[in-house]
């Protein structure tokens, strides 16, 4: 992958932000620009399109290609992006709508549009000559169709796609669960990353020595074994797509929002998304503060209760197909 600290013509230290005097998505797909360019040679779109536009002035702002700006051989991301490389944009493609309505989901994931404006300063860079992907492990009760055609990627990457330069829309699952009232009911296999995954162990390295959760992780699904099976014996193993770690290029389009465990989301925690192997990553430490867990904020009987209860009903749901009814019952 490239560096950032490669780049000579302008301070990788800097952060851009523009705001926008009117917040919102194009709704046209594939999300054209409004605006005749100097360096864009592309159609143009029948409405305002700011986000490609502030996207444009990000770069501009962060100094990209300084000498050329305004002109038809400004090339923002020259520098990063070389003719023959292979580029991943990795967005936030979490789910399809809200976790509680369904019909929202702008504010859930990253728009098409974004995508849309990077995907163009990449293709300028790669000038007819590598590949794009774009790739990511949504949740795994998650509709992949459904998520492009919310966003647009899928006219997006047909639109984009040049003789030489094939995009590539992935998703990174090697499962989708079935889920009825939070309760996984059934698992359907999905062909994953064409390149398969790439296994790290972090060992010695990881932050997770000497944390003093082991054996009490609990990863993406009810199977704690796996989950804590990697974070053992001085094993700390990831497993993350060969897609994405083989890439020369890798561009994160994280969506900035709240998030109930970790705050906020932005690009560490956008990279979740690459792991393939999603119950080999611990979500959290079952129990409280007062045992070293971080499932419940506080010690409580009604907390103990469900660590147990909860935690004996979803291991034999793996068994047995027909306890999901009653850990739904249950969950009630």
């Amino acid at each position: 992958m490239e560096s950032l600290n490669h780049m000579n013509s302008f301070d990788p230290r800097l952060v851009s932000a523009v705001r926008l005097a009117h917040p919102d998505y194009p709704q046209i797909a594939p999300f054209h620009p409004a605006e005749r360019y100097p360096e864009y040679k592309g159609e143009l779109g029948k409405e305002a399109n700011l986000v490609y536009e502030s996207v444009r002035e990000s770069f501009r702002l962060l100094g990209m290609d300084a000498a050329h700006y305004g002109t038809p051989n400004w090339n923002p991301l020259g520098e990063i992006v070389q003719p023959g490389h292979r580029v991943v944009l990795k967005p936030n493609l979490i789910s399809q709508g809200h976790a509680l309505r369904r019909d929202e989901w702008t504010q859930v994931i990253t728009h098409g549009s974004v995508v849309r404006a990077v995907m163009d300063y990449v293709l300028l860079a790669l000038n007819g000559e590598g590949e794009i992907s774009v790739i990511d492990g949504p949740q795994y009760d998650s509709d992949w169709d459904e998520i492009l055609a919310r966003t647009g990627l899928g006219e997006v990457a047909r639109y984009c796609s040049r003789p030489g330069v094939p995009i590539k829309l992935i998703d990174l699952r090697d499962y989708r669960q079935e889920v009825r009232d939070e309760v996984v009911c059934n698992r359907v296999a999905l062909p994953s990353d064409p390149l398969g995954g790439v296994e790290i162990d972090l060992g010695s390295d990881s932050a997770l020595t000497n944390h003093g959760g082991a054996g009490r992780y609990f990863g993406s699904d009810y199977d704690q074994r796996e989950t804590n099976h990697h974070h053992s014996g001085g094993r700390h193993e990831y497993r993350i797509s060969r897609t994405a770690a083989s890439a020369d290029v890798f561009i994160n389009i994280p969506k900035l929002k709240t998030h109930k465990k970790v705050g906020v989301t932005l690009c560490m925690k956008n990279l979740v998304g690459i792991n393939m192997g999603r119950n080999w990553l611990p979500h959290h430490t079952d129990g409280d503060p007062s045992n070293g867990g971080d499932q419940f904020p506080r010690a409580a009987a009604k907390s103990q209760v469900e660590r147990s209860v909860v935690r004996w009903l979803q291991r034999q749901s793996l068994r047995a197909p027909g306890m999901t009814y009653l850990y739904r019952v249950a969950k009630m």
